[in-house]
């Protein structure tokens, strides 16, 4: 499968062309694949862990420097006499040896990280970390352009890439994958493998034998005949409805609302930008994808872009937008102090003059009127006078549920329902973050995002904080073209020689 690879310049993207269309490794397949947690979190290599008493107590009893990582020998060594250690002791000693064996899959004498290592002390945190996306990301590093000519090493799980073939290549993975019986989830558990050499290969080979080498989608308008920018692009955004919640919720609160990843942009919209990448778009047939042709390779915005822009939690979780909220005493209350029928999810009119009247509101039902303009202001972005889902907006009733819900999904969702299929050739509107798809650009054409994007130093992180944007209408049009015309001569350059 790495044999047909498609030299494709995403980091951590992995094509492979044995069938009519490209299969893809990423993220989300991984994450699929596995069912392991992928959430994007900041800094998820390098995790804070404070050296305590008890962690340097526990390295010592494992005969690893506190500094240092244990690598798979010590932790073998350190079953053999953890008999009469205390049961979360030998639960941390079980963590570090999945960690150090599965997750990370170093050698045998090879030390581990210690900064993740370290995580097994706080036992609920392991438990939850987004241990998928370190796996991936070890995975990646250990695969994308490795020289397979020769012996090579995979680190790490191997084992996801067999999976993705046998999904990929559902014929072979009937034949050769001995998958189990009911199809138990995630995939990676419902197969037992096969091995084999020579009918592998017949069985790729009569894959790749069978397709025609696809083409790229069609663009959806002809080049040269792109809509004309006539007017900006809308979308909707109330200054006064973030003033108000602002004022409402005092400093302290504000700050306390930032650090839960709703922060401040200070963006400067450049729908004009927007405009012309949907003009360049290509007719995708996925429901949920977009994709543009302005450079040599077609730019693709997915969940996987939009997760990686923005930050936002993007899990997969079931029933999404219609999530079960019970209508208690208590959220009727706060349905009947904000000024709207019970039944319904209030408008941005309505937070607004809920946060007028909410001075001697308890601390909690603040929050939660913050977090219903964030939902209504920025998640679903409708407009002034239209409701929100109250299926959604009655979750701020449980504040931590809302706090670990995948917004990202839901606003992805919004975006795209906004954005795809959409005639672009008069004056339109966008529902949701639209500010996404600009800063999607920015990443896709990095020369454009440094000249235009207006940066911010130090590269802060996710993209989406890491421009200020820049308004302007022909200096767009004029480096986007560029980009196509180097594409087009790119192109032939490599076609004539």
């Amino acid at each position: 499968m790495l044999g047909f690879q498609l030299d494709i310049k995403m980091k951590y993207e992995l094509w492979s062309l044995v069938r009519p269309e490209p299969v893809r490794f990423s993220l989300l397949e991984f994450e699929n694949l596995t069912g392991l947690n992928c959430e994007y979190i900041e800094d998820f290599e390098r995790p804070h862990c404070v050296v305590t008493k008890e962690l340097t107590s526990f390295w010592e009893m494992l005969g690893v420097h506190v500094e240092a990582g244990p690598f798979t020998q010590e932790i073998i060594a350190a079953f053999e006499r953890c008999g009469g250690w205390s049961r979360d002791d030998r639960k941390r000693l079980a963590y570090l040896a999945i960690f150090t064996g599965y997750i990370e899959r170093r050698k045998y004498s090879t030390p581990t990280r210690v900064s993740l290592a370290r995580l097994v002390m706080e036992l609920e945190r392991f438990e939850n970390y987004p241990w998928g996306r370190v796996a991936f990301k070890v995975l990646r590093d250990s695969v994308k352009g490795i020289d397979i000519s020769g012996y090579y090493t995979i680190k790490e799980f191997a084992q996801a890439l067999q999976v993705w073939v046998y999904t990929a290549l559902p014929e072979l993975g009937a034949n050769y994958g001995n998958p189990l019986p009911k199809n138990p989830p995630p995939p990676i558990l419902a197969y037992k493998g096969r091995k084999g050499r020579k009918q592998f290969k017949e069985a790729i080979l009569s894959q790749a034998k069978k397709m025609n080498i696809p083409e790229l989608p069609h663009r959806i308008h002809t080049l040269g005949e792109e809509p004309p920018a006539v007017h900006s692009i809308s979308y909707h955004t109330c200054w006064t409805l973030h003033t108000a919640l602002k004022k409402a919720l005092h400093d302290d609160g504000y700050e306390e609302l930032k650090e839960l990843k709703f922060q401040e942009l200070g963006f400067d919209w450049a729908s004009w930008l927007v405009h012309y990448l949907l003009g360049f778009q290509l007719d995708i047939k996925k429901k949920y994808e977009l994709g543009s042709l302005v450079g040599p390779e077609p730019v693709r915005f997915s969940l996987l872009e939009f997760e990686n822009l923005i930050g936002l939690n993007c899990e997969y979780i079931e029933d999404l937008e219609r999530p079960h909220c019970v209508v208690t005493m208590e959220l009727t209350s706060f349905w009947e102090m904000s000024g709207v029928h019970v039944e319904a999810g209030p408008s941005t009119h309505q937070i607004i003059g809920a946060f007028e009247r909410c001075e001697g509101w308890s601390r909690d039902d603040r929050k939660r009127l913050a977090y219903l303009a964030i939902f209504n202001g920025y998640i679903e972005g409708r407009k002034y006078s239209t409701p929100t889902r109250v299926s959604l907006a009655r979750l701020v009733m449980e504040l931590e549920r809302f706090e670990n819900y995948p917004w990202g999904r839901v606003a992805f969702k919004v975006l795209m329902d906004s954005v795809k299929g959409r005639d672009i050739s008069g004056c339109y509107t966008i529902n949701g973050f639209a500010q996404a798809l600009q800063v999607w650009v920015y990443t896709a054409l990095p020369e454009l995002g440094a000249n235009y994007g207006n940066p911010l130093p130090n590269n802060p992180s996710p993209p989406i904080l890491a421009y200020k944007g820049r308004k302007g209408r022909r200096q767009f049009k004029e480096a986007i073209l560029s980009q196509v015309f180097t594409s087009i001569w790119t192109t032939s350059q490599k076609t004539y020689n």
